[in-house]
């Protein structure tokens, strides 16, 4: 199905999965291999450029917004104190 790949895309922050063109761009961006080597081997060369380019598909871009969620989401959890009683808790504890 053509939905695959992209649901691949997606899930690259959520469940560390990859496509075969985000695994080359990640190694283009490395210098890893040439921008030549990775047009060759890119399964989509056109949309490839287009992502060397800076011009993102619909998929980037949720993927970046779902990225940016979740890294809210942890900045706003390690803001909160492992200790119950400490006095940013909203919970009150007494020993009695």
């Amino acid at each position: 199905s053509k939905l695959i790949p992209s649901a691949i895309a997606r899930g690259t922050s959520q469940y560390g999965m990859q496509t075969f063109d985000q695994s080359i761009f990640a190694l283009l961006q490395s210098d890893l291999i040439s921008y030549e080597e990775a047009l060759r081997q890119a399964s989509n060369p056109d949309e490839f450029k287009l992502k060397v380019a800076g011009i993102q598909s619909a998929s980037d871009m949720a993927q970046e917004a779902m990225e940016q969620a979740l890294s809210g989401a942890r900045e706003d959890k390690s803001s909160f104190s492992d200790n119950p009683q400490s006095s940013d808790s909203p919970f009150e504890f007494s020993n009695n």
